[in-house]
Formats: C-alpha cells, structure tokens, sequence
C-alpha cells in the first residue's frame, strides 16, 4: 500500500513538472507571435467619431474644411498585451475600489500632507485621516493622524457601536475626493443596496434610497480601467479654410509656402502618421474643449456597461449618460469585467456640458470602440476597428504558427479555457499559462453561433482537433508500449484517460515514471516478459525451470 501511495504521489509531481516545462516555452513562443501580430496591426491606429455631434453649428458651416471627432487609439503597450506582462490596472484593485485621497499642497505647489478615506474591514467603518512623511531628512516615515470614523448613522473621532457598521461589498467614490471636497466621500454599500454620502466636516451621513437587486454599480465618478491601454479619448477641433490674407500672413510668418497639417485625428504631431496631406492653411473655429471638467452630477457605471446619473444632494438617479461601446462582434451581452479596458471623459466647452465620450478594447485586443453621448444620454455616435491579422505583413504564417503551438496545450486544458472564459479577468487572461481564455480556438468558439451553445462547441472542437489527434496517437503509442512492459488493465485505463485528456505532459509523464525492467523471453509464447511476475502477461504460462522439476524415479538405499 505504501509502495502504491509514493508512486501514485511521484507520477503526479513528475507530471506537474513536464506540464510546467512544457508550458513555460510555449506560452512565451505564443506571446511572441502575439505581440508581433499587435505591434503591426495596431501601432497608432485610431478609432474616430467624426462629426463629434458636440459642435454641429460648425461641423455644418459651409466653409469648414475639416469637422470635429472624438478619437481613440491603440497604443504601442499592446505589445505587451501580447507578450503577456501586461499587469492589472491598480485602479481595478481591492484597494483602490475602497480608497480615496486628496493632496493637500504648500505655497510652492508640493504635497505637504494627504487626506486618504478608505473602508475598514475589521471595522466595518469608513476611515477618514492625514497621511504625512514625518522625521528627519533621510529618515521619514509616513505617519497617519487626525481620525475621524463614518459608519450608517454617523461620524464620530471614534470607532463607536453607535455608527453602525457597513456591511459591504463597499465602493467608494473613485479617485480624487475633490468632487465632493476633502471632507466628503460617496459609497455604495452592496448589502443594503444603498449609496451613501458621507460629510466628515459635518459628521453627518446621507442616506439614499434602496435599490433593486438586479443593480450592480462597479465604480463611481472616474470611469476607467487599464486606461493606458485604451489610448485616452482625445477631441479634435473643427478647422476653416483660411482667408487669402490669414494664407499670406502664416507664409510670412512661417517662411514657406507648402503647409502641411497631420491627417491623423490623434495627433497634431507629423512624427507618427505616416499620411499627411498637403493643403491650404485651417484656422481652429471650435471653442475651447476640455475633457474632465466638473460635472453637476455624478457618473455611475453599472456592470452590464451603462453609465447613469446619480443627483449628488439627493442621491437618486437622475437620468443616463450613456453606456460603454461594445467592441465587435457583438454577438453576446458584455459586462464590464469582459473587457480589457475602457474610459469615460465628460467633456466641457465655455463652463457647459457638451456630453461624454466612451472607449473600450475587447478582452483579447482584437477590437477597439468609441461611442459619443449628449448630455441626456442621447447618442450622438459611434464607430469601431477590428484587427484582421490575414491582412497584416506576416500574419497568415505567425496565425498558424500560433494554432499549432496551442494545439500541443493538452485538450482538457483548452477545453476549460473556453468554458472558464468569463471567470478570468482580461488582463490576468493574457498572462495564463495552463488554461488560455484568450488562445484561438476558444476566441473563434465564443465570437461564432452566440445563440447555439452547441455549435460553439463544436467549432471548439475543430479548433482543437490537432490536439485531439495528437493526444490519440500517443495514448494508442502509450497502450502498446504498456502491453509490451506488462502494465494491468486497471493501470492502461487509468494512463489512457490521463493521455487522452492531458496529452503529451502525460505521454511524457508515463516515460519518466515507467519502472525499469529488463525483460526476458517467454518460453511458452517466445515473447517478452516480466520476470517479476509469476506468469506471463502475454499467454499467462508459468516459468519453465527443468532443473527444478523432481525426476520421476529416486535412489533408495538398502
């Protein structure tokens, strides 16, 4: 039995270690094919809204030459989506769900102190205090004072019994506390269904009204995440045709004649767009629009992507203000965790609001969106790019080198990555080394036949056909060598299962963990046998020793 167990325990640490050492490689030789697939297609692609709708007076005079937009782009750090060292957003943290800060500055503009709000979970409490680096030059520490404590009924300096406790899932107000002030913070309790409005200046608590259960608010007043990765948004102002005396004047002041301006709507630099086109000089006519301005009321994202209203006296919605763009295919509803990244800005010209702007990227990177709202949510716009990586330098031969390297993952392994596809979160999925949510197979499944579970699996099923076929051979390989050493029917089951599901790490398991025996001829069937064994597991004959068979006849002395 003990013999057993140590054997059972060394072919499942022998075979973690092939599984670990054939993935390692792997996931990196995918990951390269991956990111030279992303720095062709997507290096400074853009995504644009034009006509923005903000401005429709001047997208429609007669004499603009060029309209407005509303533009996102693709970053160069998509290479790292693909090489997968792409680490979560920490505004996506635990911590920064339930944290607030804001920066107290001296007369020259430096941090003297912090005010940092944050949730207590041994205490149930909301905490209010200074954060300050104290001590001598060389030696300071941070050091936290002045506390102040918030739970349901109140504020208190205090960790009474009397301010209730809030019993969470708790989301704070994202970011800067500047919204409210340093002394006043925004939480939405997910137990009782409630948002809070918290005034540690006035020790009071407001209380909103509760909500229905089918609400899932994930983050209030800074709409982001992983936003480096969605490009920002960025707005493009409407240009007239210059006047001939405002042509004559910028060629003097200029000193040349050809004027050149960037076609790309991202940029205003001709650095990175390789078009440019060659025109009259444009003169800006739009007004001065600002992105992040302050709002009247606060944005509330909701997990199934759409942005609404929340009145900051009463607590109430108010309205929408739009929703996340879905990145194609739109073949299945997208909540806010299958995205890769996305951004809201509000945006603002002459102390009005013009409205909000919103992009996301599909969980694998295969597609960007912007869509474009009014101030009453009304949209005014949208637009979407999706990579085709046939089209790209190369793509054709890095794709099948990508299908073929996955395809040595075991079958179980891309199996679950299907099935598992939305417990992962995006980011954390392109750096997945056994299970690959984002691999092409269950890619291809996920975005075909959204309305027949059925035919997505089987398009699963061909995708991983090669791994199929592989795992087959070798498990038909495995039988035969496990006859020939004499392996017992129970132990060929149960090395045909783990061949079957788990591929070439088992196949190479069973070679590692396979007990060395020299084998000898069979005197009754002429085959290879065990010596170990009392009959041959070819024809079940007994050993055949005449030299210890007694002679028929003995010698008895007289």
């Amino acid at each position: 039995m003990k013999s057993s167990s140590n054997y059972i325990i060394n072919v499942l640490a022998v075979g973690f270690l092939a599984l670990l050492f054939l993935s390692v490689p792997l996931f990196w030789a995918c990951k390269l094919c991956q990111g030279t697939l992303y720095a062709v297609e997507w290096h400074y692609q853009s995504v644009e809204v034009r006509p923005s709708g903000f401005v429709p007076e001047l997208d429609s005079e007669p004499n603009t030459v060029s309209q407005s937009a509303i533009a996102t782009y693709m970053p160069n750090e998509i290479i790292l989506i693909g090489l997968g060292l792409l680490q979560n957003d920490p505004l996506s943290s635990e911590l920064y769900k339930t944290a607030s800060y804001y920066a107290i500055r001296d007369p020259n503009n430096k941090i003297r102190t912090w005010h940092l709000v944050y949730f207590d979970k041994n205490l149930g409490l909301v905490v209010h205090c200074d954060l300050a680096k104290t001590g001598r030059a060389g030696k300071r520490k941070w050091h936290k004072s002045e506390y102040l404590y918030a739970g349901p009924e109140g504020v208190a300096d205090t960790a009474e019994k009397t301010l209730g406790r809030f019993a969470g899932p708790l989301i704070l107000q994202r970011g800067s506390t500047a919204r409210f002030g340093p002394s006043s913070v925004l939480i939405f309790d997910g137990k009782v269904r409630r948002f809070f409005k918290i005034q540690f200046d006035r020790a009071s608590v407001i209380k909103g009204p509760e909500l229905g259960k089918d609400y899932h608010p994930v983050q209030i007043n800074s709409l982001r995440k992983n936003r480096e990765f969605c490009g920002g948004i960025r707005w493009q102002q409407p240009y007239r045709q210059a006047t001939p005396q405002e042509q004559e004047e910028w060629e003097k002041e200029q000193g040349r004649v050809e004027i050149y301006y960037d076609y790309e709507p991202s940029y205003r630099s001709t650095r990175y767009s390789p078009i440019r086109r060659r025109g009259p000089h444009n003169v800006n006519i739009g007004p001065d629009v600002k992105a992040y301005g302050q709002l009247e009321d606060i944005l509330v994202l909701d997990k199934s992507c759409r942005i609404r209203r929340l009145d900051a006296e009463t607590l109430e919605f108010v309205g929408s203000a739009g929703s996340l763009p879905v990145p194609p295919p739109k073949l299945h509803p997208v909540t806010t965790d299958g995205l890769l990244a996305y951004t809201v800005a509000p945006f603002f010209a002459d102390g009005r609001e013009l409205g909000i702007a919103c992009s996301s990227v599909s969980s694998d990177a295969s597609a960007l969106a912007v869509s474009v709202f009014d101030p009453n949510g009304k949209p005014l716009g949208s637009n979407a790019k999706v990579r085709n990586p046939l089209d790209s330098p190369g793509g054709p031969g890095l794709i099948v080198t990508k299908f073929l390297l996955e395809n040595l993952h075991p079958p179980v392994l891309a199996l679950a990555g299907y099935f598992t596809r939305s417990s992962f979160e995006p980011s954390a999925g392109h750096r997945a080394l056994f299970i690959l949510p984002n691999a092409l197979a269950p890619t291809a499944a996920r975005n075909t036949y959204a309305d027949d579970i059925g035919m997505r699996i089987w398009i699963e099923l061909l995708m991983i056909l090669p791994s199929i076929i592989l795992s087959l051979l070798l498990t038909w390989h495995l039988r035969t060598n496990a006859t020939t050493v004499g392996l017992s029917q129970k132990a060929k089951f149960y090395w045909t299962i783990g061949t079957i599901a788990f591929g070439l790490p088992a196949y190479i398991t069973y070679r590692l963990t396979l007990p060395k025996i020299k084998l000898v001829t069979c005197a009754s069937c002429g085959k290879a046998r065990r010596p170990d064994m009392e009959k041959c597991h070819r024809c079940g004959g007994k050993w055949h020793a005449p030299e210890l068979t007694p002679p028929a006849w003995r010698v008895i002395a007289e």
